[in-house]
């Protein structure tokens, strides 16, 4: 019996061809070209199997071949790569190797031109390293690079390589974020795949790859779950059999820099305008729905990716509503602030252009003062040398506007004055630019040393202090940003309860070296300080050895009474143990 369970609607809408598919012309064709070369590639292993891999098993056998090979492994390689990628952009194009029809449909008539092609890249190889023997056969053939997508969730990664896929009729095996992907796990996948894949086993030309392999979000991988499978991954990558495509979310994690040294790297943005506009349109059609202009417009100005615009369009056919969209988790401090510099407002107005400034800093969720200083650190990057004056005269305004404000207890003012004069100077002064130029310019975070620097180690819990920030926040059962922001009220705490803030300290676990940290830098009193220290150690001692005498203890260090003991609860009740308040109590 037929299930009449509705599918969802981003399953239903999903492209499943690779032309469906949302990309710019550069994003396809380079994608396009990645996966012919790999299946030039496929051929030209099929030709050397055919033709060549008895003879170099056979040499290989010998002490010279060993010798040799151990010699000429890697300049091999890198030779071959080299040659190969500059030969296989012209010939992608060339009407002699792929038929006008299919992605990648090579003729059989190609077979010459690969074997050619191939011996007289040997020939170069044995030429350039002076090697005399020209006899020896051509080695086995090195991998080509893998295809690395990077761009925000819901923007199309993954549907890209499932479409690529079911055009042309290749089997996906995909690890994604949910797998473990460990390093034996790895190993042992992308090895039974390769032996599956039919090396040696067929030498019929033309062909494809079988099947590729999907690394997910490699940006995800944790250092715990996943231990040691990123530099399997980066190992297998070297002399992978199989096409590898791999996704990212985050443009800046050291992980996804090292890849994209060694990979075919496509950027993915949000939707464009006219692309989300064309997808209601797509859906609305099929659907017949009548979708009003001002939600059309609602839709387009703030769903941060495609698979939300689909989810919204869904929510608004069944409800009437549309769901709340906002891109906040879509966009990382740098993007914010290479966008704020470099996208202006289409109709040229510096007021619109502001408002477009505001909205890609406020997407970041980003705090205010982290937002100024590093607009204060890359500004060079993005602004005219004879407009430098102007940008920072009028960031030290926004900085200012920012301080008076604070300083009163008015944060609210204080954030939308900063936010307001930041937004104006990055799009007065920035440099109009596109997407794929901005994407080039790195945006660095601070120098050692500045205010921004410190607070970026203390959120990764480096320090003596991020220590203590990150101890705090387990305690607190809130962030370490949100913990941060309490720093001030500690501080204040430690002044007028030192003895409460050195249990505090003491019940948390915090170390001598954290302690000090804390006190250098939010307590100046050294009475203070010394009064917080002997709590701080003499609480640590009590806690260690637990066996302090019930009249040596403040009272509200004693933890809860036993029920027998349980007093009657009093007129006004007391904060419960484990926050703040418990110990502002006294």
């Amino acid at each position: 019996m037929a299930s009449s369970r509705p599918i969802p609607w981003t399953e239903r809408f999903r492209p499943r061809s690779f032309g469906e598919v949302v990309l710019s012309k550069y994003a396809r064709n380079r994608i396009i070209s990645w996966w012919r070369a790999w299946v030039v590639l496929w051929n030209l292993r099929v030709i050397w199997s055919e033709k060549y891999a008895s003879s170099w098993l056979s040499f290989l056998r010998s002490t010279n071949g060993k010798k040799f090979w151990r010699k000429h492994k890697k300049s091999w390689k890198e030779f071959f790569l080299g040659r190969y990628e500059s030969w296989i952009k012209k010939a992608s194009t060339e009407s002699r190797i792929f038929k006008t029809d299919g992605l990648a449909e090579i003729k059989k008539a190609a077979k010459p031109v690969l074997e050619k092609w191939l011996e007289e890249t040997w020939g170069e190889y044995l030429t350039e390293k002076n090697v005399e023997d020209k006899s020896i056969p051509v080695p086995p053939i090195p991998p080509y690079k893998p295809l690395l997508l990077v761009g925000p969730p819901g923007c199309g990664k993954t549907t890209t390589a499932l479409a690529l896929a079911n055009d042309e009729g290749v089997y996906v095996i995909e690890f994604n974020a949910s797998d473990e992907r460990s390093r034996s796990a790895i190993e042992t996948i992308v090895k039974e795949s390769s032996k599956s894949a039919g090396f040696f086993l067929k030498t019929t030309f033309p062909q494809k790859p079988p099947r590729l392999i999907l690394f997910d979000e490699v940006d995800g991988m944790s250092a715990q779950k996943d231990k040691g499978g990123f530099d399997a991954l980066l190992r297998i990558l070297e002399d992978i059999k199989i096409p590898p495509i791999l996704t990212a979310n985050v443009i800046h994690d050291p992980k996804v820099r090292r890849l994209m040294s060694i990979c075919v790297t496509v950027f993915y943005d949000r939707p464009r305008d006219y692309e989300a506009k064309k997808l209601i349109k797509m859906i609305a059609s099929k659907m017949k729905m009548n979708i009003p202009d001002d939600v059309v417009k609602q839709i387009i100005r703030y769903a941060p990716d495609f698979r939300s615009i689909v989810v919204a369009l869904e929510t608004y056919y069944y409800t009437g509503k549309v769901p709340t969209l906002w891109h906040d988790r879509m966009s990382s401090l740098q993007d914010a602030i290479r966008c704020a510099f470099g996208i202006k407002s289409k109709s040229g107005n510096l007021e619109d252009s502001i408002e477009l400034a505001k909205r890609y800093l406020q997407e970041s969720g980003e705090d205010i003062l982290d937002l100024m200083l590093t607009a204060w650190e890359n500004a060079w990057k993005f602004i005219e040398k004879k407009e430098t004056y102007g940008f920072y005269r009028a960031l030290a305004d926004a900085d200012y506007y920012y301080k008076v404000a604070s300083r009163r207890g008015n944060w609210r003012v204080a954030y939308l004055n900063a936010m307001n004069m930041l937004s104006y100077a990055m799009a007065r002064y920035g440099k109009p630019s596109n997407i794929w130029e901005l994407r080039k310019v790195k945006v660095a975070i601070p120098k050692l040393g500045t205010i921004f620097q410190k607070l970026y180690n203390i959120l990764r819990g480096e320090g003596p202090m991020g220590r203590l920030v990150m101890r705090l926040a387990r305690y607190m059962h809130v962030s370490r940003r949100e913990t941060i922001r309490t720093l001030p009220m500690i501080s204040h705490l430690a002044i007028h309860k030192p003895e409460n803030i050195g249990v505090l300290f003491a019940r948390i676990g915090c170390d001598d070296e954290s302690v000090r940290a804390f006190l250098d830098e939010y307590v100046k009193d050294d009475k203070i300080k010394k009064s917080i220290m002997e709590t701080f150690r003499k609480a640590s001692r009590m806690a260690s050895i637990r066996a302090l005498r019930e009249e040596e203890a403040p009272q509200w260090l004693h933890s809860a009474p036993s029920r027998e003991e349980k007093p009657a609860r009093p007129a006004k009740e007391k904060p419960k143990a484990g926050t703040l308040d418990y110990f502002l109590s006294g």
